[in-house]
């Protein structure tokens, strides 16, 4: 018998605070997670499938220098016609980010899943303040709103037990958002702002967990890698690599 489950997830985040060392420096939108797909939870039964439904919601608004408050955050700009960036060319106010999202998996085998992550529609709105010389322009039109990048991937369960899991997992982010959309000066606007990256992305990762009471508390580690690949801009951003450990305990019944 095949299997199906559909769930709707509603992901709030709000009031993120931006946590740079040294002088406060920032980058627009840039609270993506490339490990956050819902997908990766264990391995589905053969001919298994899983519909994961997400609507999240991240407000930029707090100014943060290291972990104390600030009255000014700086970000450079792109100039991608000369292939220069401009250092603290605007003064950060506001980022608003919203993104409905589909993550898909299918069970190949009991061992082996497919994965696809689809953000169907992302909304950044920017407010900031451009610094030219003693000269200061507002602008709150430089945000973006479409498709973004799917990624594709497979995942395989090295150990599937009651107690224990150990799964890894290897995927690809396709350029399929735009990433040359113009802001309202006519200028390609900044790349943390564009519903894609226009490059091809390499990644993978695992996740072992131990129950330590079955169905109660869980111990847990991860680990991902990001390769970032470059786009047509000759623009990309650096490799990334995290890792996470934590316990998690359900409240309430079985």
């Amino acid at each position: 018998m095949h299997r199906c489950h559909v769930r709707v997830v509603l992901t709030a985040t709000l009031g993120l605070g931006l946590a740079f060392p040294g002088p406060a420096h920032a980058t627009c939108s840039s609270t993506a997670c490339f490990l956050s797909t819902l997908t990766q939870e264990g391995p589905l039964p053969r001919k298994g499938f899983r519909l994961d439904l997400s609507y999240r919601y991240v407000d930029q608004s707090r100014k943060r220098e290291g972990s104390s408050s600030t009255d000014e955050v700086l970000t450079p700009g792109v100039e991608f016609d000369h292939g220069e960036l401009e250092l603290n060319h605007h003064r950060e106010l506001r980022t608003g980010f919203q993104l409905l999202q589909a993550d898909l998996s299918y069970g190949l085998t009991s061992r082996v899943s497919l994965l696809a992550s689809v953000p169907l529609v992302g909304a950044k709105r920017h407010e900031h303040v451009i610094l030219e010389g003693d000269d200061e322009e507002f602008s709150d039109g430089d945000g973006t709103t479409g498709f973004g990048d799917v990624q594709v991937g497979a995942r395989y369960a090295f150990l599937a037990s009651p107690r224990d899991m150990f799964v890894a997992t290897a995927a690809v982010k396709l350029p399929t958002g735009a990433h040359e959309r113009l802001d309202t000066g006519g200028a390609i606007t900044e790349p943390t702002l564009q519903p894609g990256t226009g490059s091809t992305d390499l990644s993978a990762g695992f996740t072992y967990s131990h129950q330590v009471q079955p169905r109660r508390t869980e111990l847990f580690v991860s680990a991902g890698y990001r390769h970032n690949g470059t786009s047509a801009l000759d623009y990309g951003i650096g490799n990334q690599a995290q890792g996470a450990a934590g316990l998690t305990r359900r409240l309430g019944g079985a």
